[in-house]
């Protein structure tokens, strides 16, 4: 990997909120804002396909779209994608296509996630921009990564103030019911992907003196709309500054995109890149975490030896 300087005012955060008063800050507008979208991008996180493509794409889309035997047609049935097309018809609200139609498309159960509550203890993307809440999102259990890494970075990669909770998220779905927006759904997402891949690059760079960038994605993230039956799947990786000085840039890529109510084996194509993309991003997540683990080790090693030296 390749690494770069970190902005003296990012203080590694890959956000930059120096002079920026309370008393100055806009009224917090919501994703149903469309100057939502435009905060993001102020702050170099972009939506989909307005950037490059990570280096890793190919072979993201290689691991997603390896095959499923739960999804087989002998396991998944003809009728059994009646009764999820049935489903998805009735689901007027967005509460309905989380309970009965999502769980179809996720394969049940999945440990470590959380869903519809707002990250309160990370620091935000974007001035005036109300708390991502992704509708599903999974992270790892907190005990995986050494306490010096957590307290270090804890402001980037553990998202509520109760700090038990699933942490480091890089995997977000949105859903949206029949009536939903989908431009909403797209700054959501984006959202969402941006409190991922900061999260990551933060991991990523834990003990170097720089940004390590390599122009690889390992956040994902999925949007559906039940109205159209559309599953739409991303990535977002972080690019150097354009600037010197200046902080990292986030890309949203689109990797797929299945009529999931559309057939039996449009179905079964979706669904398995869905579940697959949400493994992936737990063996991104699981490296990540080796690595900084790594790194508070010796430190703590390195920390001992001087403690020792000095008492003789």
């Amino acid at each position: 990997m390749s690494s770069s300087s970190r902005s003296s005012r990012s203080r590694g955060t890959g956000t930059d909120l120096s002079g920026v008063s309370s008393r100055t800050r806009p009224t917090t507008i919501s994703s149903a804002d469309p100057a939502f979208e435009q905060a993001l991008i102020d702050r170099n996180y972009y939506p989909y396909n307005r950037g490059p493509k990570p280096n890793n794409w190919e072979e993201i889309r290689e691991q997603l779209a390896r095959s499923r035997p739960s999804l087989s047609p002998s396991q998944f049935s003809d009728g059994a994608f009646g009764d999820f097309q049935q489903r998805n018809d009735e689901a007027r609200t967005e509460n309905a296509v989380e309970s009965n139609v999502f769980t179809t498309i996720r394969g049940g159960p999945v440990n470590q996630s959380g869903q519809n509550a707002k990250f309160n203890h990370l620091e935000p993307l974007a001035n005036g921009i109300s708390a991502a809440q992704p509708d599903y999102y999974n992270g790892s259990r907190p005990a995986e990564l050494h306490s010096d890494v957590r307290n270090d970075l804890g402001r980037y990669i553990i998202p509520y103030n109760d700090t038990s909770r699933p942490m480091l998220p890089n995997h977000f779905t949105e859903l949206k019911g029949p009536d939903g927006k989908a431009s909403e759904m797209k700054r959501q997402i984006t959202y969402d992907l941006g409190v991922g891949a900061r999260g990551m690059l933060e991991m990523q760079s834990y003990g170097r003196d720089g940004y390590a960038y390599d122009g690889n994605a390992y956040t994902l993230g999925a949007t559906y709309h039940s109205g159209t039956g559309s599953l739409q799947m991303y990535t977002m990786h972080p690019t150097e500054p354009a600037q010197p000085g200046g902080n990292p840039q986030y890309h949203t890529t689109q990797v797929g995109n299945f009529a999931m109510s559309d057939s039996a084996e449009t179905f079964r194509e979706g669904a398995t890149w869905f579940r697959n993309s949400m493994e992936l991003a737990k063996e991104f997540r699981d490296k990540a975490i080796a690595q900084a683990n790594e790194v508070a080790i010796a430190r703590c090693g390195e920390m001992f030896e001087a403690s020792a030296d000095e008492a003789f």
